[in-house]
């Protein structure tokens, strides 16, 4: 009986709970609708919506009309730039230069012969010298002559372990322990290791004992470039360095000096008669000797010079270097191009620094 009782009263408890909560419930709805939009900061943002009139809708859009009109003319410019964003054109890459036979093809052949040529060869010293300076990090060749200041590593291994790094005097000797001086300079390197095996044979077998002989830091040399060079003077290169490195160091010919008969002098005499024609047309470096201590390099006055313009390969002026033919003339300026006209030659000719000779003639016929 109690329990029965007591199951009544909570079930009669439960009820008046639930019809208090609907109570609270529905009473907050008006609440809520009197209140549409609710501040930020406290919770989620609510939309509200609300009816207008015509006559209010009209008053709206006139007075954003008003507003615009009355806008500082800078904020619309402003406006319309950001709305439309200028458009950035790429650069544009200058044309290569085009061939004789591709303007020919593309209808750009000038009408006129251009004579803006200049002197041959001479524009290939016009780079840095350290770029045709020699290495100093490469195998010495069995050619090479020693002289003072040259370092020479003599390395021994077997019953005697030792490694010898000695430097060759003023007087051109080196000093090694047990076997005493040595006289290396004048040398070429292999005449110097068939020397040094020789002297150490006589204090070890070689059979016990194994010798390399190397080189180590090289000396550097002075030589003298004079005459018509560009920058005549004295420099210190090194002990690798040919007649050419020497030229690039000098700044090569000056546009007064010849390219065809560049002389190495040594102890009063003229050892080679070099032609830079043959080095930059040929490839051609067989008088391009290495150079010594107190080397001269003596650049003579150009000889006589001949231009070439037209529809030739390579137009330009050139030295002349004894008597040559119009054919052989044309060939050293590369020949013809593909578009040359062999029926037409004009030649202008000085005579006694006075007097000109112009000649026309059909180059097949001459």
């Amino acid at each position: 009986m109690n329990r029965f009782f007591s199951l009544s009263l909570m079930s009669k408890i439960f009820m008046v709970l639930a019809i208090i909560m609907q109570t609270v419930l529905f009473s907050s709805i008006p609440f809520a609708q009197e209140f549409p939009s609710v501040p930020q900061g406290f919770g989620a943002p609510s939309i509200a919506t609300e009816s207008f009139s015509f006559d209010q809708i009209k008053k709206g859009k006139d007075a954003l009309q008003q507003q615009r009109v009355q806008q500082p003319v800078v904020e619309r410019l402003q406006e319309n730039q950001t709305e439309k964003p200028t458009r950035v054109e790429p650069p544009q890459t200058a044309d290569k230069k085009l061939s004789a036979f591709e303007e020919y093809i593309q209808g750009k052949t000038p009408g006129t012969i251009s004579t803006a040529i200049s002197q041959f060869g001479y524009d290939l010293f016009q780079q840095s010298s350290h770029t045709f300076a020699p290495v100093d990090v490469v195998p010495v060749g069995p050619d090479y002559l020693l002289g003072p200041g040259d370092e020479v590593r003599i390395t021994l291994w077997g019953k005697v372990n030792a490694e010898n790094p000695t430097t060759i005097d003023r007087d051109g000797k080196i000093s090694l322990p047990q076997i005493g001086v040595l006289h290396l300079a004048g040398l070429r390197f292999s005449e110097a290791k068939s020397f040094l095996e020789t002297e150490f044979s006589r204090y070890y077998k070689a059979s016990e004992v194994k010798m390399n002989v190397s080189m180590g830091r090289l000396r550097s040399i002075r030589v003298f470039v004079v005459g018509k060079a560009q920058r005549p003077g004295s420099y210190t290169l090194s002990s690798l360095s040919t007649l050419i490195n020497a030229l690039f160091a000098a700044g090569g010919p000056s546009k007064t000096g010849t390219m065809r008969d560049i002389q190495v002098k040594r102890n009063g005499e003229t050892l080679v008669h070099f032609d830079m024609y043959d080095f930059l047309l040929k490839g051609d470096k067989t008088n391009d000797i290495r150079l010594m201590p107190e080397d001269v390099i003596f650049i003579p006055t150009i000889g006589p010079l001949a231009g070439i313009a037209g529809d030739v390969r390579s137009p330009a002026i050139y030295e002349l270097k004894g008597e040559m033919g119009l054919q052989s003339f044309i060939e050293m300026a590369g020949g013809f191009n593909e578009i040359a006209f062999k029926g037409r030659i004009q030649v202008s000719r000085i005579v006694d620094n006075s007097q000109q000779i112009t000649f026309e003639s059909n180059l097949e016929e001459i």
